[in-house]
C-alpha cells in the first residue's frame, strides 16, 4: 500500500487548525520555506518515489511512464484525491460523487500560500494565479482542458 507522499499533508484533507501541518515546515521565513522546497523535491526524486505511492506530484517520481502516470492517479483516485499535479500542470479525475473539498475552510486554507506547498486543489491553482497578478500586475490565464462527462 501506498502513503501520502512526503512532505505534503495527507489525502490531500485540510489540516485541523493549529495543527503542525497547518502551521507550515517549520521554515523561520518565506526565504527559508523556499530554500528548503529547492533542497527537498530533487531528493524526493532520488528517493525513488513509485507510482504505486500515489505521489501528490508526478515531477518526483524518478522512472515514470504512461502506465506510471494512469497508476499513480488510480491511486490517488482511490484516495479521493482527485488532484494530482505534473509540476505547475494541475491533473483532476472526474470523482463522480460528492467530495467536501469545495468548502470554505478549504478556501481558507490555500489563501496566501505558494503552490506545491499545500496538497495540490484547484483552490492553489486559483491562489497562484491570483498571487501574481497581484505581484506582477499582469494579466493571467488557466488553460483548462479534458473530456467532459
Amino acid at each position: 500500500q501506498g502513503g501520502p507522499s512526503r512532505g505534503m499533508a495527507t489525502r490531500g484533507k485540510v489540516p485541523e487548525k493549529g495543527s503542525a501541518a497547518a502551521a507550515g515546515s517549520g521554515a523561520k521565513s518565506k526565504k527559508d520555506a523556499e530554500v528548503m522546497s529547492a533542497i527537498l523535491r530533487p531528493k524526493m526524486a532520488a528517493e525513488g518515489l513509485r507510482p504505486s505511492d500515489g505521489v501528490a506530484d508526478m515531477t518526483h517520481i524518478s522512472d515514470i511512464d504512461v502506465n506510471g502516470i494512469n497508476e499513480n492517479l488510480s491511486v490517488r483516485y482511490k484516495r479521493d484525491d482527485i488532484y494530482t499535479y505534473s509540476g505547475t500542470i494541475l491533473v483532476a479525475v472526474n470523482p463522480y460523487k460528492y467530495l467536501s473539498i469545495y468548502e470554505n475552510d478549504t478556501i481558507g486554507f490555500y489563501k496566501d500560500k505558494k503552490m506545491g506547498d499545500c496538497p495540490p486543489h484547484i483552490f492553489a491553482s486559483a491562489e497562484a494565479a491570483y498571487r501574481s497578478v497581484k505581484t506582477t500586475d499582469m494579466n493571467q490565464s488557466c488553460v483548462i482542458s479534458g473530456e467532459s462527462g
